[in-house]
């Protein structure tokens, strides 16, 4: 993880601080964004942090001649099934969220219609708002209390915990 990170591969995605929480914390390099560090007296690499990283290898198997998929999109994205543009019907939602409230309104859905126990996503910090931080919401409020563009870095896979100690299935 570290040779991922000097040489700068790092997504800053938090995946390695969530499967090895007692070697790595995710926290921010003001040059490079989110990044994980070593916790104080870290424990030995075990390397499951390496193999899930993006950094270190990234790998998907298609068929790239499929009809499905969209053609003009694959040199660039990879499989790309379908791509889709909407906004949330609802005003609070639509006017708070990003780009018109799509994702917060989907996942929001699926909470209250169903069935799921909460939504893993990126908030503003409280004690820096202009910083972001992994969140997981679990009703209308948290969600639009957490909404809206973020500009800064952020590591969604660091709060992959909250998914785990959830009392059902969750949004990522």
């Amino acid at each position: 993880i570290e040779e991922v990170c000097s040489r700068q591969l790092c997504t800053g995605c938090g995946v390695c601080a969530s499967v090895e929480p007692e070697r790595f914390q995710m926290g921010d390099a003001l040059e490079y964004g989110r990044r994980p560090f070593l916790v104080e007296q870290p424990a030995k690499e075990s390397g499951l942090g390496l193999q899930c990283c993006p950094g270190a290898s990234l790998e998907h198997t298609f068929d790239p001649s499929d009809p499905e998929l969209e053609q003009e999109l694959v040199s660039g994205w990879g499989p790309v099934y379908d791509v889709w543009e909407g906004f949330a019907t609802d005003d609070a939602i639509r006017l708070a969220g990003s780009s018109g409230g799509a994702a917060t309104a989907l996942a929001l859905y699926c909470i209250e219609q169903g069935g799921m126990s909460g939504v893993l996503h990126t908030g503003a910090r409280q004690d820096a708002v202009h910083l972001n931080e992994s969140v997981y919401s679990t009703s209308r409020k948290e969600l639009l209390d957490r909404t809206g563009s973020r500009y800064a870095p952020a590591s969604p896979c660091d709060g992959l915990h909250f998914i785990e100690q959830a009392a059902g299935p969750s949004v990522f």
